[in-house]
């Protein structure tokens, strides 16, 4: 935690402590049973078992008033899944279903998601409100939010649900249902794609790889490298390096030598640990060399017992979906999202996070997360009538960080340059010359790469947080 000396307990986990503060107990609550269960053998019964299961677990979130509920639309796959299964479940009452989505004024079509719900409200049966998100403006309500929160926040997306929450408040909305978690929950396949490179089935995954770069208007090279890289990740973070030799000799037949040398030059630059050295769809935690040195070591360590999202390339598909279950990533996103929330007055609930369709999720062979190149493909397959087949089908997400990125510019650098010499400890994490080299290219109207104002976003966090606390009376 951001806290020193205060650290997670495990997900799944209760720890129990005497009145003196030692450890006496520590147990594993969540133990998934990962047996098929009875009766369920074809692929009919694959889709209609979970069409049931995610239908239950949006039925049991329903609970309450329903002129209080309603539900996050944002256009990708998730959220539209469960407004359109919670629609169906209303349509039974003769009452309209209320959903929320956040849009962006003077924001490039690339991000402009309104397409997409558009297909998903157009249907009927909504009652769809659209709350305008400035566009660029991620910064505004920030300090607020981290004094709600209680710690730093590294995502790009809470100022985006700190304006629909409001919204929803003030329209009367207690319960929101959201889309979190669907996409370790159902899984795009990506456990299964490694343990076909540990096993060396590379005929399937050459197949399954093909397709899914002619889905996604990829290059093959590409995807290949994507998860060639995840693989050799999971060995590296382990120092299983028997395995990393044999990845990178995979490496080079498959790519060809200039991939090695890519590679090896990221882990050089990169921290080995978890899924930070492989290529990437969210950008690198902060910039290299912005970290005192003693600091980046205690980082390595601190993850040096951590496999990456999906594990060690050796553990079995279940195995390697759970972690990704309870890696943290979900974790991170209620801690920021649920305070936020309840701020308001609101509290959200995510169907997606249904212990049992997680486990059921768990148990799926590998065609029913990927099949012809269509990732998450039961989930496709289980909505057919319920959801418009424009969003059922749709295969990426607008990128929303380009909004966020554009946020930083000479008022953020000039403010951040006469406040970091200024905030307690600051100076002991991080080179604060090379950051004000940085700020002081931003205040000259120089761009930085995303890398670089990814780290610095991370600083203005963070010192925002040092700050208001340094200056409370409340340590």
């Amino acid at each position: 935690t951001c806290f020193d000396g205060v650290r997670r307990v495990p997900q799944g986990t209760t720890w129990v402590f005497d009145g003196h503060g030692e450890l006496k107990s520590r147990t594993g609550h969540w133990k998934p049973d990962l047996d098929i269960r009875p009766g369920v053998k074809d692929g009919a019964e694959y889709r209609e078992e979970f069409k049931r299961l995610l239908s239950e677990a949006v039925a049991s979130r329903m609970t309450g008033s329903r002129d209080r509920i309603a539900a996050c639309v944002s256009g990708g796959l998730d959220s539209s899944a469960v407004a359109s299964v919670a629609q169906s479940l209303a349509s039974g009452r003769d009452a309209e279903l209320r959903t929320f989505s956040g849009i962006f004024a003077g924001a490039p079509v690339s991000v402009d998601e309104r397409r997409y719900v558009h297909s998903v409200v157009s249907r009927g049966g909504y009652d769809p409100k659209f709350v305008l998100v400035d566009y660029g403006k991620p910064l505004r309500d920030a300090r607020v939010q981290l004094g709600v929160v209680g710690q730093p926040f590294s995502g790009t997306a809470l100022y985006i649900n700190w304006r629909v929450y409001i919204a929803a408040a003030e329209a009367g909305v207690s319960v929101l249902l959201d889309g979190v978690g669907g996409d370790v929950a159902v899984s795009d396949g990506a456990e299964w794609l490694l343990h076909l490179i540990e096993r060396r089935s590379l005929s399937r995954f050459n197949a399954e790889v093909g397709a899914i770069a002619s889905r996604m208007g990829l290059s093959r090279y590409k995807v290949t490298e994507k998860y060639l890289w995840t693989y050799l990740d999971g060995c590296a973070t382990r120092r299983d390096w028997d395995r990393v030799r044999a990845g990178l000799n995979l490496l080079a037949t498959e790519l060809g030598r200039g991939a090695v040398v890519a590679y090896v030059r990221a882990a050089q630059n990169l921290a080995l640990s978890g899924d930070q050295v492989g290529l990437r769809h969210q950008p690198p935690a902060g910039p290299v060399g912005l970290l005192k040195p003693r600091i980046q070591e205690a980082v390595q360590d601190e993850g040096s017992g951590d496999v990456g999202r999906w594990g060690h390339p050796s553990d079995s598909p279940s195995d390697s979906h759970r972690r990704a279950i309870v890696g943290g990533e979900v974790q991170t996103q209620i801690e920021a999202n649920e305070p936020a929330a309840a701020y308001w007055g609101v509290e959200c609930r995510s169907p997606f996070l249904d212990r049992r369709l997680v486990e059921f999720c768990m148990r799926l062979p590998l065609e029913w997360k990927i099949r012809d190149g269509w990732q998450r493909y039961i989930l496709r397959e289980a909505l057919v009538g319920i959801l418009d087949d424009e969003v059922r089908w749709r295969t990426w997400k607008s990128d929303l960080n380009q909004g966020f990125f554009g946020e930083f510019g000479p008022k953020e650098a000039s403010f951040l340059l006469g406040r970091i010499g200024h905030v307690p400890g600051l100076e002991d994490l991080f080179d604060i010359q090379l950051l004000s080299g940085w700020l002081e290219k931003l205040a000259q109207r120089q761009r930085l790469g995303q890398e670089e104002i990814w780290g610095v976003y991370h600083i203005w966090m963070l010192s925002e947080w040092l700050w208001s606390r340094a200056s409370s009376t409340d340590h």
